[in-house]
């Protein structure tokens, strides 16, 4: 498994440019489609950091690649023998790839309602996140990676895992996945999901 993160505040306007122009006539909508430009940028930088580390990991041209996505959004690349995902918050855009399937997750920290998490953890999940704030942004990412993984994103069926977390040490009630939370800059939490079996 690769991993590369990327600064959008430390990128020109001309470098956001010039990597908008190498994106294919799709990627360019999406990216026009951004409500914000602080959202357009990120689309941009994540378009470029995907494009790049997918040609770096297989070794091939990054003007060869092509992304599409699946009916619930997950992305792919067209010629190349690798899985990826990205995530992007705050101000990073992060990539992961990997010779299985993949998912990954970055979020900035932040105050959350005490009861917010009622909604997307269990109850041991929700004991957890009561020791400490970070939990919520743990837990959270954890799931985001998991579903990103399997490719159906986030719906009404986030609560069907569940996580145990004891320092790095993750686990959880689906077999065949690997779970582990990345470095990540000060204030963000990030992880990623590898499948290991099929």
């Amino acid at each position: 498994m690769n991993v590369s993160i990327l600064n959008i505040s430390k990128v020109t306007e001309t470098q956001l440019l010039a990597w908008y122009n190498t994106a294919d006539e799709k990627r360019r909508n999406y990216i026009n489609s951004a409500k914000t430009e602080k959202t357009k940028n990120s689309r941009i930088a994540a378009d470029f950091l995907a494009r790049k580390s997918v040609a770096d990991f297989c070794g091939i041209s990054e003007e060869e690649i092509r992304f599409f996505t699946n009916t619930h959004g997950k992305p792919y690349a067209v010629n190349a023998e690798c899985c990826f995902n990205i995530s992007h918050s705050g101000d990073y855009v992060l990539c992961a790839v990997a010779d299985k399937e993949i998912g990954v997750d970055i979020e900035k920290t932040r105050p959350v309602h005490k009861n917010a998490s009622k909604r997307f953890a269990t109850e041991p999940e929700q004991e957890y996140i009561s020791l400490d704030p970070v939990n919520f942004f743990k837990i959270w990412v954890l799931k985001e990676a998991y579903f990103k993984c399997i490719g159906t994103g986030l719906d009404s069926k986030i609560k069907d895992i569940t996580f145990t977390v004891d320092g790095d040490n993750i686990s959880s009630d689906k077999k065949g996945f690997s779970f582990s939370f990345l470095d990540a800059p000060e204030g963000y939490i990030a992880a990623t999901c590898i499948k290991t079996e099929e």
